[in-house]
Formats: structure tokens, sequence, C-alpha cells
């Protein structure tokens, strides 16, 4: 069965990008298999994240050297994760000749969970105190904390 999402066909890296196109798949993974690629930390304390990769077609129409394009929140393997699950990718013969040699962009990958609110309150207060477990840095209570007040905002 053939997928379809949205993508970029880029020209190889000196050349310039070529209108956005559709890309056909082969075979994209499910919902189910990105869950497996959630970062292990972020998925601790259930902070979303995204991230958007491009690879290099083969000729068999499999992705290669992937790049990281974008992660954010930065640092916590949201971009390690897109590249990883990059490999879950194929393109459908039909699209192949036309792109080997060439870059496209893999739809952007997010993952989210809903952060407890015993989770947003313990990252609070350690915002606040500055004590917090030596594993979370300022950068990544914030990171947390940014996300329960994203979260808050969206459900008011």
């Amino acid at each position: 069965m053939f997928s379809t999402f949205a993508a970029i066909a880029l020209q190889a890296a000196a050349a310039p990008s070529v209108e956005p196109q559709v890309v056909r798949w082969a075979v994209a993974p499910t919902a189910e298999e990105l869950t497996r690629y959630y970062p292990m930390e972020a998925r601790m304390v259930s902070l979303p994240g995204a991230s958007q990769v491009d690879c290099l077609v083969s000729d068999s129409g499999a992705l290669e050297a992937c790049a990281l394009l974008s992660e954010t929140p930065a640092g916590w393997g949201f971009g390690r994760s897109a590249l990883r699950a990059a490999a879950l990718f194929r393109l459908s013969p039909d699209a192949v000749p036309d792109l080997i040699g060439k870059r496209v962009q893999l739809p952007v990958f997010r993952w989210s969970m809903r952060v407890e609110a015993q989770t947003c309150d313990l990252f609070r207060k350690w915002r606040a105190t500055g004590e917090a477990h030596p594993s979370f840095t300022p950068a990544r209570i914030a990171d947390v904390v940014s996300a329960c007040d994203e979260q808050v905002a969206t459900h008011e």
C-alpha cells in the first residue's frame, strides 16, 4: 500500500531547490512505530518535541546520508530520533527515477504527550528554588516548564 506525504525535493547541495511536490512513499512508519523513537528522557517527563530531516534518495528508493534540519527543543534527542526513524521510509518505485541523487525533506516528526500536572509542579518548583535533580540543567527545566505553560494556554 502506498502512502503519500508532502515533501520538498531539493537538488544536490550546490544546486537551487526545485518546486515543492508530493512524494509517494512505498513504506512509511505508522504513528505506533514512530512512538518507539520518542527520546527516552523526553518521554520520561512527557516533553513534546519536533524535528525535520532531509535525505539523499538512493537508486533503490531508500534514504541515505540524512541530515538534521531542525530540532525543538534542542538537546533532548528529537533530532537523533528523527534521523533513526528516517530509515523506515522508502520511496515508491514510480517516484524513484525523478529523485535519484536528490535530497527530499521528510514530513516533520512530532512527538507529543500530555505533561502530567505533578511533573509541571515539580519542574516549576525546581525552577523557582534552583534545587533540582542533577540530570536536569536549568535549560532542560525551562524546556519542561515551557511545555507545561503551552499546554495550559492551549487548553484554556
